[in-house]
């Protein structure tokens, strides 16, 4: 009984050795800094013109938002007193949306999004640099940091260079469909 329990481990061992291996997968291991990140957008390179009207779209709702807080809190906001705290609702503005969010309303309204060269969402740690210090350099120097889009081949202003950033076109959202979406207008093309 001893033998034949032996021969059947060796024809077991021989038909181990004998299988295949596993296959190894070809998907990449997504890293933990870059878990929550896992999205990865098509890259369709947005133009300097669009860009332009996110960025109108953003003043419009960064005016209503101090003519709001003037209205509630008088003269607490707003004045050559609290410019420190003005700049920082400012680019708070900025920092929040395009960290967390990838895009700002305006951004949003206009059907774009900021991601890093590979097609994920910044997230807060690039969009400090790109909105604070990018924005400041690009526009310190008489705007031309920001007008460089237009000759840029990957259409990257200095803050987008200095983050390693670019802005995309979304097809979810924003752009001619925005209105339709919004309110759930039917268009021809969908009948």
């Amino acid at each position: 009984m001893a033998n034949q329990s032996a021969a059947e481990r060796r024809r077991r061992r021989r038909r181990r050795a004998a299988a295949p291996a596993p296959q190894a997968t070809t998907q990449p291991a997504v890293s933990s800094a870059n878990a929550d990140k896992t999205k990865v957008h098509p890259i369709d390179i947005a133009s300097p013109l669009k860009r332009l009207y996110a960025f109108g779209i953003d003043v419009l709702v960064l005016y209503t938002i101090i003519l709001v807080t003037k209205r509630i809190f008088g003269d607490a906001v707003w004045t050559p007193d609290t410019a420190p705290i003005d700049i920082f609702i400012i680019l708070g503005y900025f920092v929040f949306s395009t960290g967390f969010f990838g895009r700002t309303p305006g951004k949003w309204v206009a059907g774009l999004r900021v991601v890093d060269e590979e097609g994920r969402d910044p997230g807060v740690a690039v969009a400090i640099p790109r909105e604070v210090a990018g924005r400041l350099v690009a526009t310190i120097v008489a705007g031309i940091g920001l007008a460089w889009t237009v000759f840029d081949p990957k259409r990257q202003g200095w803050h987008d260079k200095i983050a390693g950033t670019l802005v995309i076109n979304t097809p979810d959202s924003g752009g001619t469909g925005f209105l339709r979406r919004w309110f759930r207008i039917e268009s021809s093309k969908e009948k």
